[in-house]
């Protein structure tokens, strides 16, 4: 279900890097949210229909671990 939620918020609004999606989306601090990018090893500038699911679930993992 938290991953559902990642996947959500990373593609709620179109053409905006994975770091604006989600700190707009999840209402989180741009910092903890690039730091948890960086840790899954996504590049911040990323948009979020260029990466794999299992970066989804790593992604979710890290953002756990920083909230």
């Amino acid at each position: 279900a938290e991953v559902a939620r990642v996947v959500d918020a990373a593609f709620a609004q179109r053409r905006k890097t994975i770091r604006n999606s989600l700190t707009s989306s999840l209402a989180l601090p741009a910092a903890r949210v690039e730091e948890a990018l960086i840790a899954a090893g996504i590049d911040p500038a990323a948009r979020a229909e260029t990466l794999p699911v299992d970066l989804f679930i790593t992604l979710t993992d890290k953002l756990q671990e920083l909230t």
